[in-house]
């Protein structure tokens, strides 16, 4: 016991030193601290910014590492950064490839790609020297991140400044091959980063002008890649080696610098003189003048090699330069990489004293694709190699392992097309289509075309079973790899090294059983059966998500009508332009996927029916989303290809313009369409911005349309322009519908009956949810969440949703205004036909919701719901700006805000009649109009959607109904005004006089006085389409109002948001009204149309014979007065 007690008080505090920990306000206090510790950082006020990537970090960092025990301020400051990168890098709105206990687990030394220094190695993908890496000269180095390794992992958004903070115990950072992750100068962050030994930051868009100076401050860096980056189109600076006497490995190829004025300085001293250099790689490197507009290119000799002596391995593959190879080589080379850099002359004989070759470590030496002159120096022959090419001049009768650009690859047999018949049929091949132009682009040796002829030739010659159809084949496919810079790819299994196409990676042929390309619908319908001699023919392209580049080449074209499938979406860099003359050889294509790429078009280019598609008659499938393919919109090309039935064409350069008509005015087989993540232009009203022929597509089920943009090409710069949804009601064969993140305006429309699928997530819609109920669609599965819906859950929403036990609804509403429960028939169906079943807190409180809010998981609760401009007022507007102009008697043309009662107002031709009312009045008030500009000099009409405008033949249809073109009633009799151009505009003032005969000439317009529900001309019951228009039903149920005003029985009272009693009340029952069953709706509107009959015969009465009225009544009421007098008792 006394042992015990002397040796309590240790064990005491050693416990309490074990279970120390920070508590959330000292860790958010130590990130303020380290946010205001550097000057390259936002100061500590960013913090306060909720969506800001660092404020996300802070509170993950708080909420994860409060009350740990054993937590310190290092392991608070390695959090957060790691916490940074991941927010920063867009995790949350772009999931990388692996998250692996990212901000789940509290020590992130064991999360995915994090080394600390305390763990045995190092684990990352090619990553040299691993064992060097750990960093010995630092104390306290336990639990600090020694490396950071990303590589492949889709990383987006720009990498965070903050990385710095890890200071100079980071050791390794790789990030390369994650294409869209940016960063950008000034590198400021790289100031405390002095124990950085590895970098790799290639296939980024990390940005700078050159190789940025600031590289200078990692003094202890080793291995350093930055090809293909953003790092680019500036000089490759001395200063930013001058300090890296350690470096051992560069790789700056695959982008373009800026010539510096001579060769020294394009290669300046202080990167040549690097003394630890080993390996150089920089292939495919573009020189250019800088001095010139726009740059030439510049292309420097070879002779900055000799101060390069420590040099062991290096790779200029596809990078013009001027001479031939120096005489001052190192001495210590083991691999020399020159193909296709254009050099000249002779190989120097010394070169054999040059290369360092043994057993052990075998030369590899590749000179092929040059135009040197002469044969490599016999003394090489007695050289170890690995391999040793060049060209027939140096490799005749020599000890070449391979001759020309593949002969490394593949040896020829003795029989079949000699290279020089191949390259003649290559010649007739390039000059049968207009839209290739003629056969000089093999004039220069470096064109994609002249090396894909090369590459043919030498696969195929000597192949006694090689055809035309081969060699043709084979031809356009090599076109696609050196156009597309296929070195670069990520999978190229068999490309040009096996003769046989149809086994190259992502190609499918006719002979063939089935067609592989990942999510691509119906690959059974592909086949082409309408043609003859398929076997062997190109039947599909499938190169989604292969870090495709450059150009998509025209010869595409010729494969023509056996190409069904064409899949090269989510290849943000490949680009294609217009014109798109090579759609007209396509017309089997029945799949285009071109989403997600650089392909450019002035909206939905009018191309997509003619041009190099027209070759291409038998094309199915199209998938070319997430690529760099151009056109001045949508080409209209696109409608040669007339058995498309895929066609995904996202997140390309098809943009910045209109969805023309005529690209899909034949294509009726055409099934699924993604045109989501571009801009388009509205093209003068909301019909010919989703134009008639894109909404009549017979055989069109899926539709996406996220997160697009349309703007006003009118306005300079471009105005956004919000559309309606209007346009949906008419795809009749519409099974799903995803327009998520595009900015949209109004209310749901009636939706088609087919809908069974629809997602509107963040749209900023408004209006209540009427007509999921009124419409003939039964939806499945619905995202409305996120939007500004009002009103409340209608009652009879469940049984109007097509659910069951084997098909279970999905039905989405958090992040709205709506108020009130959840309806208890929705709650009934919800038991066991509900997926999902979420709302806020006013719908799910008590009632069935499956989730609350942000736990649905469709919105982050950092981010928040989106925020969109509000909507018009509550309640409802029928009206007309109040800049609109009428015309009144003995007063000429005013503005509608400046009319008072009784004003007598031009309603048709030559006639004029008093307002007795006005519907709706209020200076203060916001609304959206529709400005419906006609020809002729008069000023367009602006005018609420629902409210009602006559048209040619005399009725009267909701303005949300006219179309470009219509011809609509003026003041003029026998006069039309063409309709030229419709689109919403926002204006204060709002007001809706009213007339005897329900009409009035708006700014030369014939318009009425009233709206119509449901969107329709005529009065809908249930599914039903009555005969009574809506300018009837409504100027008959004001007969009771005008009477009432007639007989002076009460007065003119408005509400808050200036709409008159005698039309808020009738709204609000009419809308109660159409919500109900079918048959309770007909009953109470047959029963309110015969009570309101009676009024409107009551004032056709008083209307026709006034005074003999007036007097009949007075005589009736004395003679009432007289008989209740003598029923009085005596």
């Amino acid at each position: 016991m006394k042992s015990f007690a002397l040796l309590a008080p240790l064990l005491l505090s050693c416990a309490c030193m074990m279970v120390t920990a920070l508590n959330e306000n000292e860790i958010l206090d130590l990130i303020e601290d380290l946010q205001d510790s550097e000057s390259y950082l936002a100061d500590a006020s960013i913090l306060d910014q909720p969506r800001s990537y660092q404020a996300q970090a802070a509170a993950s960092t708080a909420s994860t590492l409060e009350n740990v025990a054993g937590m310190e301020e290092k392991h608070v400051l390695n959090f957060y950064v790691l916490a940074c990168i991941y927010y920063a890098t867009n995790q949350v709105t772009s999931p990388w490839v692996d998250t692996s206990n990212w901000l789940v687990e509290s020590d992130y030394c064991t999360w995915h790609g994090i080394t600390c220094h305390n763990e045995d190695a190092v684990e990352c993908l090619d990553i040299s020297d691993t064992e060097s890496l750990f960093i010995t000269d630092l104390a306290d180095t336990d639990d600090r991140v020694l490396g950071i390794c990303l590589t492949f992992n889709e990383l987006s958004g720009t990498w965070p400044a903050e990385t710095g903070l890890l200071g100079g115990y980071l050791a390794l950072l790789a990030v390369d091959y994650n294409e869209n992750l940016a960063a950008i100068e000034p590198y400021n962050w790289f100031d405390s980063m002095s124990g950085l030994k590895q970098l790799y930051a290639g296939s980024t868009s990390w940005e700078a002008d050159g190789i940025p100076t600031a590289l200078n401050k990692l003094t202890k860096l080793e291995y350093f890649d930055c090809q293909y980056t953003y790092w680019s189109e500036g000089p490759i600076r001395g200063e930013a080696f001058e300090t890296l006497e350690n470096l051992k490995y560069v790789d700056i190829g695959d982008n373009s610098y800026d010539w510096g004025g001579n060769d020294e300085s394009t290669l300046p001293s202080d990167f040549v003189g690097l003394n630890s250099l080993t390996t150089l790689r920089m292939n495919n490197v573009i020189f250019q003048d800088p001095m010139t507009e726009p740059k030439e290119q510049y292309y420097p000799t070879l002779s900055f090699m000799g101060d390069m002596t420590s040099l062991t391995a290096a790779y200029f593959e596809d990078t013009p330069f001027a001479g031939g190879l120096p005489t001052n080589l190192p001495s210590g080379l083991q691999i020399l990489s020159l193909n296709e850099c254009g050099l000249t002359g002779t190989v120097p004989s010394n070169l054999v004293a040059r290369m360092n070759c043994s057993t052990e470590v075998p030369c590899v030496l590749y000179l092929q694709g040059n135009q040197l002159t002469g044969s490599i120096p016999s003394g090489l022959c007695n050289k170890e190699f690995e391999a040793l090419g060049g060209d027939a001049a140096q490799c005749n009768d020599s000890c070449c392992t391979c001759v020309g650009i593949l002969g490394c690859l593949s040896e020829p047999t003795s029989e079949g097309y000699t290279e020089q018949s191949i390259l003649g049929q290559i010649k007739a091949f390039q000059i049968s289509e207009l839209y290739l132009g003629d056969d000089s682009v093999f004039s220069n040796v470096n064109s994609y075309q002249a090396r894909a002829a090369a590459s043919t030739a030498s696969a195929l010659a000597g192949n006694a079973r090689i055809e035309p159809k081969n060699i043709l084949n084979f031809y356009v496919l090599a076109c696609i790899y050196y156009a597309t810079n296929g070195g670069l790819w990520r999978f190229k299994s068999n490309w040009l090294v096996d003769s046989d196409y149809c086994n190259w990676y992502g190609i499918t042929c006719h002979n063939e059983a089935v067609v592989e390309c990942e999510d691509i619908s119906d690959a059974d319908t592909l086949f082409i059966t309408d043609l003859l001699d398929t076997d062997d023919r190109v039947l599909g392209i499938c190169l989604t998500f292969n870090r495709l580049t450059g150009t998509w080449p025209a010869e595409t074209g010729l494969l023509g009508g056996y190409l069904a499938l064409l899949a090269i979406d989510l290849n943000d860099s490949v680009e294609a332009m217009e014109p798109y003359d090579w759609f007209d050889s396509m017309s089997g294509l029945k799949q285009l996927y071109a989403g997600s790429t650089s392909w450019e078009a002035d909206g939905i280019p009018t191309a997509l029916n003619k041009y190099w598609f027209d070759s291409m008659s038998g094309l199915k499938q199209l998938y070319a989303g997430s690529t760099s393919w151009e056109a001045d919109g949508i080409p209209t090309a696109l409608n040669k290809l007339t058995k498309l039935e895929h066609f995904d064409v996202h997140y390309t350069y098809w943009s910045e313009g209109p969805i023309r008509g005529e690209a899909f005015a034949t294509l009726e087989n055409l099934k699924s369409v993604n045109i989501g993540d571009n801009i388009y232009d509205w093209a003068g009203d909301e019909a010919s911005t989703v134009p008639p022929e894109f909404v009549a597509l017979p055989s069109l089920t899926f539709l996406q349309m996220t997160n697009m943009r349309f703007l006003d090409p009118t306005t300079e710069p471009k105005d956004q322009y919000n559309m309606t949804l209007s346009f949906i009601e008419g795809m009749n064969s519409l099974d799903t519908a995803w327009l998520d993140n595009t900015r949209l305006e109004g209310t749901l429309p009636a939706l088609p009956a087919s809908l069974n699928s629809f997602s509107l997530l963040g749209c900023g819609i408004w209006g209540g949810l009427l007509s999921l109920t009124t419409g003939a669609a039964r939806l499945n599965k619905a995202w409305l969440n996120g939007n500004q819906l009002t009103g409340t859950v209608p009652s009879n929403l469940g049984a109007r949703m097509d659910c069951s036990t084997e098909l279970p609804c999905l039905l989405y509403l958090e992040g709205n205004q709506l108020t009130g429960p959840m309806p208890p028939g929705l709650c009934s169906n919800h038991i066991d036909n509900f997926e999902s079943l979420g709302g806020d807190l006013a719908q799910c409180d008590g009632s069935c919701c499956t989730c609350l809010e942000f736990d649905c998981g469709n919105f982050s609760p950092n981010e928040g719901f989106p925020v969109f401009p509000p909507p018009p007022p509550a309640g409802f507007a029928f009206c007309f700006s109040g800049s609109s102009l009428v015309e009144v008697q003995g007063k000429g043309a005013i503005k509608m805000e400046d009319l008072v009662l009784g004003d007598a107002v031009q309603v048709s031709t030559d006639k004029y009649e008093p307002i007795y009312s006005f519907g709706h009045k209020s200076v203060k008030s916001s609304a959206i109009f529709l400005q419906i500009a006609t020809e002729g000099s008069r000023p367009p009409l602006e005018i609420s959607p629902d409210h009602m405008v006559g048209i040619e033949g005399g009725n009267y249809i909701p303005a949300s109904l006219v179309k470009k073109g219509d011809r609509l009633l003026t003041a003029s009799e026998n006069q039309l005004a063409v309709v030229t151009s419709i689109k919403p505009v926002v204006r204060n003032g709002v007001f809706a006089p009213f007339t005897v005969s329900g009409t009035l000439v708006v700014n030369g317009i014939v318009a009425s006085n009233y709206i119509a529900y449901q969107g329709s001309e005529y009065l809908k019951i249930g599914k039903i389409e009555t005969p009574l228009s809506y300018q009837w039903v409504a100027h008959t149920f004001n007969s009771v109002h005008r009477l009432a005003v007639s007989l002076e029985i009460g007065g003119e009272t408005y509400t808050a948001e200036g709409v008159s009693q005698w039309v808020d009340v009738p709204h609000q029952m009419m809308t109660w009204v159409l919500e109900q069953h079918t048959l309770l709706s007909a009953i109470l509107i047959g029963l309110a149309l015969a009570v309101v009959s009676v009024a409107r015969l009551v004032e056709m009465i008083i209307m026709a014979h006034p005074t003999t009225t007036i007097v009949g009544i007075l005589i009736g009421l004395g003679m009432a007065l007289h008989r209740l007098n003598r029923m009085k008792p005596i």
